[in-house]
Parts: structure tokens; C-alpha cells; sequence
């Protein structure tokens, strides 16, 4: 009977491994998509559309229930709560902590602002005064931080948090990616406000990263997932991705 006992539990942990690992579970901190008419999923943001196809070319399924704000998921991966996060740039303290693998190239941040309004937001602003939101959870690149206008950036809790804040005129301007500061802005419904942004120049490493944590099922398999992004950055349906082709195309996952 002991023995019994002791096979079905085995089993149990057998299956409840075998489930985890055909799951892949993320964390965002805005809602990832819509659903369309006829039912299908209109992603907000490349770097969810990204994980989302890795995940069906991986032959996983994708868990996105977790909403929290940036610094709590990243949290939750260092936990192994969830397994991976996209979107992040490479930083020696995250290469530390998590297996980084680069899939895309950076998209260009800017500051948005609210339209009309004639501040100067160039890297080495001739301003005198002026006060900029930057996620506090955001990796600045070196180069930027060393430009004037970051001595005008103050820390806010979410890009969500700092677009309301230049609503209210209490910001001048909020640092943001491109494609986040337009999803957010879409999604704040309840603020009649309009922006515009200056688009500043990359600096530092042009590279975006999957941070995956490293007990995950998953970091045993980046072969496997750089194979992945080759395939999908060979299809044309996903040009708009912008992905890296970091592998042979002859390569195929086993």
C-alpha cells in the first residue's frame, strides 16, 4: 500500500512538472491585448506579440493573467513566480540575476508631452527648469544619464503615473518607449488631455532582452528558444517585430 502511495504521489509531481514546463507565465503591467470580432488576440505592444509567438512557435502556452506594476514583476521573476519578462535592457546587475537572451532591436524612447507646448527636450536642453518622469524601475542607458536633460528626470511609479501627471501639468514630460507611452495613453480613457513626443537617440546597447529566471524549466532550454526567434524572424508576417536573426536557418527544434 506504502509503495502504492508513494507511485501516485511520484506521478503527481511528474504531471504537475510536465504542465508547469508547457506553460510559459509572464507579469505586465498594462492589459496585453483585445480580443477581436472573430476572437482573436490584438496584442498591445510588440514585445507581448513577440513573447506570445514565441510561446505557439515553442509549442507552450502562454500565461498573461498577472497585472502588476513593473518593479512587482520583476520581483515575481526573481521569486520564480513567473518565468519570463520581455521587453528589458541589458544590465550587468540583471545579467547577474536572470539568463538575459536578446531577441529584438531597441525601440527609440521620447519624451511625451502634452501637445502645444514648446519646452525643450533635446538631450542637451538649453532649459533651465523643467521636470521629467522616468519609471524608477527604468535602466537608463550610461550615455543618457550623463546628457543635461537627465538632470531633470524625477522618479515616478509607472509611465501610466507620469502621463497623468504631465495631464495635470504637474510633469513636463514623461520618458517612455514609443510603442508604451501610445498603449498607455489609449488606455487613459478618463483623461481628455493630448500628447505629443520628442523621440531621443538610442544610446548604449540596441538590443532587447528576454530576462528568464534562471531555475525556470525554461532556462534549460535557450537553445531551443534562440532557434525560435530565428525561425520566427524568417517569416514575413513578423518583419513589423523587428527581431534579431541570431541563428542558423537550417536549425530546427527538435
Amino acid at each position: 500500500m506504502k509503495k502504492t502511495l508513494l507511485c501516485i504521489g511520484f506521478s503527481l509531481v511528474l504531471c504537475s512538472a510536465s504542465v508547469h514546463a508547457e506553460r510559459l507565465s509572464t507579469c505586465s503591467d498594462y492589459t496585453p491585448y483585445t480580443l477581436n470580432a472573430d476572437g482573436s488576440k490584438q496584442w498591445a505592444g510588440t514585445n507581448m506579440e513577440t513573447l506570445f509567438k514565441l510561446a505557439l512557435t515553442l509549442d507552450v502556452s502562454l500565461d498573461t493573467s498577472i497585472r502588476a506594476p513593473f518593479v512587482r514583476c520583476m520581483a515575481l521573476l526573481r521569486a520564480g513566480e513567473i518565468d519570463i519578462m520581455p521587453g528589458l535592457i541589458y544590465t550587468d546587475d540583471r545579467a547577474q540575476e536572470f539568463l538575459m537572451v536578446p531577441y529584438s532591436y531597441k525601440e527609440q524612447l521620447a519624451i511625451f508631452y502634452l501637445s502645444g507646448s514648446h519646452k525643450d527636450f533635446s538631450l542637451n536642453t538649453q532649459a533651465q527648469t523643467l521636470l521629467i518622469g522616468v519609471h524608477r524601475a527604468f535602466a537608463i542607458p550610461k550615455r543618457m544619464k550623463e546628457a543635461k536633460l537627465a538632470t531633470f528626470f524625477t522618479p515616478v511609479s509607472s509611465v501610466d503615473v507620469g502621463l497623468r501627471m504631465v495631464a495635470k501639468q504637474r510633469l513636463d514630460g514623461t520618458l517612455a518607449t514609443i510603442s508604451t507611452g501610445n498603449i498607455v495613453i489609449d488606455e487613459m480613457t478618463d483623461v481628455a488631455a493630448t500628447f505629443d513626443y520628442t523621440v531621443l537617440p538610442n544610446y548604449g546597447d540596441d538590443l532587447l532582452y528576454f530576462a528568464i529566471n534562471k531555475e525556470a524549466p525554461f532556462a534549460k532550454q535557450i537553445d531551443k528558444i534562440n532557434q525560435a526567434i530565428a525561425i520566427m524572424a524568417a517569416r514575413q508576417e513578423n518583419a513589423h517585430l523587428n527581431l534579431r536573426l541570431s541563428e542558423p536557418l537550417e536549425k530546427t527544434i527538435p
